[in-house]
């Protein structure tokens, strides 16, 4: 996926010797992932071709061969351009390489009955629907073609033509998703499983007492100690209610909402800059952040004890905050939000695509359609330092001066993570006794569980955190 290959010292974990591409070896498929030659020259890799600059990161396709049948395996990751640190070739480029066309058009080296496509992309992606096209004309009508995609995190089945179909199985571990189809009539059948002790011990056939095997109760021990010993059991507070990551900025239980109406002004807007020195030259002007949405919190907050690694698992990738103008009116912060909005829809999000914190929301339980920013006043500009490059950009396109300084907006380099910390301790006290949150039970009947991942294992207090209740959701370590 794009994350393991768009930061240098993850790519470098990976390929390390016993890494993942090592492990995985031959049976990882990466059509259109190249990588330096580690300088021996010789690394065809499955492709029928030798590159001394470029080789394949795993290989460029797999047989699957089975009783009824053999699959041709490909994978592709969308079209990632200069973000990646490895060499990410344009699907448009990779259909019209020699080892693709030779392996695909007829007559073939090697013949297969189906064709299985591992896409990076999701399941209704422009790159989904040209790899069929491409794919149609090189193996006929007739041919089964299954594409598995993601990034987009949803679950999604798409029917493209009547002998292909697209398969998207949610997200971080929250779904296990069974996809089957008949290569001589091409019916296509496929299940959403809930990634849970209850809905897996179910689709095996079997009580919950039953499920776990050896190799799985070593492994939740490994987990829980590691866990302990990182300190991600240790409890910070009682969570009131369920907060959902796919909550909009204007819906009360959304994390969002948590997060820029609740957390933003209670521990950063209204402290920052408020004291005597330096750092308050500018304390006259009221503190505003700025931020894009998208996929910036991973995973529902459960109620009930709230653990360093809930938060973790809330906010897996830690940021900082950046002051972008200490003098704009807020009329032309209005504008330059218009413009980052607008610059930000993508996957059929048309609203709430970028939200803008207050020091004092005027609209409790979620925002309005409109910053509450008054045109005349002058507010403080900040934003987190992901957004700063986009958002500094469109200032300078409609006029505006702005400075992204990397100053210590938190005093001992606190970031954004500590922020949700200080707010869950703050006005989410725990007291020592047990924390039970409103029961927030699943399709199938079940409620929150006692402890799992992110539960406070090794305390007296009761989590809702666990694997074995929530329906939709599966609480794992989030590294």
């Amino acid at each position: 996926g794009n994350h393991d290959v768009n930061n240098l010292e993850t790519f470098r974990v990976l390929s390390q010797p016993g890494g993942l591409i090592d492990v995985w070896g031959e049976r990882l498929v990466t059509s259109n992932l190249r990588r330096t030659n580690d300088g021996d020259g010789d690394e065809s890799n499955g492709s029928g071709e030798t590159n001394q600059s470029l080789v394949p990161v795993g290989s460029n396709y797999r047989f699957l061969r089975g009783k009824q049948g053999t699959v041709l395996a490909l994978g592709f990751l969308y079209n990632m351009g200069d973000d990646a640190v490895v060499t990410v070739e344009r699907v448009q480029d990779v259909v019209e390489r020699s080892w693709f066309r030779t392996l695909l058009a007829s007559p073939r080296p090697e013949e297969f009955d189906a064709v299985l496509v591992l896409a990076h992309m999701d399941a209704e992606d422009e790159l989904v629907a040209f790899l069929r096209s491409e794919l149609r004309a090189l193996v006929g009508e007739d041919m089964v073609i299954q594409f598995i995609t993601g990034h987009s995190h949803i679950r999604r089945y798409v029917e493209l033509d009547p002998r292909s179909s697209s398969f998207e199985a949610g997200r971080y571990l929250d779904t296990v998703g069974f996809v089957s189809f008949d290569i001589a009539k091409g019916g296509f059948r496929h299940v959403f499983v809930d990634a849970n002790r209850v809905s897996l011990a179910q689709s095996l056939g079997m009580s919950v007492d039953e499920y776990p095997t050896e190799d799985g109760k070593e492994l939740t021990s490994y987990i829980q100690r590691t866990l302990e010993h990182a300190g991600a059991n240790v409890i910070l507070g009682c969570s009131p209610r369920r907060y959902r990551v796919d909550g909009y900025l204007n819906e009360t239980d959304s994390l969002l909402q948590l997060f820029m109406g609740e957390v933003l002004p209670k521990t950063f807007l209204k402290t920052f800059n408020r004291g005597s020195g330096s750092s308050s030259s500018f304390g006259h002007s009221e503190n505003v952040l700025m931020q894009a949405q998208d996929w910036f919190v991973r995973y529902d907050l459960f109620p009930g004890v709230v653990t360093v690694g809930n938060v973790f698992e809330v906010l897996p990738e830690d940021d900082t905050i950046t002051k972008l103008s200490h003098s704009l009116y807020g009329g032309d912060i209005i504008k330059i939000w218009e413009a980052y909005n607008k610059d930000q829809m993508f996957m059929d999000n048309t609203t709430y695509v970028v939200g803008i914190a207050t020091e004092d929301p005027k609209t409790p339980g979620g925002q309005p359609k409109y910053p509450e920013l008054e045109n005349d006043s002058k507010y403080t500009l900040y934003c987190l330092a992901k957004d700063a490059p986009g958002i500094g950009q469109i200032m300078s396109d409609l006029g505006y001066s702005a400075y992204a300084t990397e100053e210590d907006v938190y005093r001992g380099k606190r970031t954004v993570r500590d922020l949700w910390v200080d707010y869950i301790r703050e006005k989410w006290p725990y007291d020592g006794n047990d924390c039970h949150g409103p029961t927030d039970r699943g399709p199938d009947g079940s409620d929150g569980g006692d402890g799992g991942a992110g539960g406070g294992s090794g305390t007296t207090a009761t989590a809702s955190h666990g694997i074995d209740g929530d329906s939709t959701h599966a609480s794992v370590p989030s590294g």
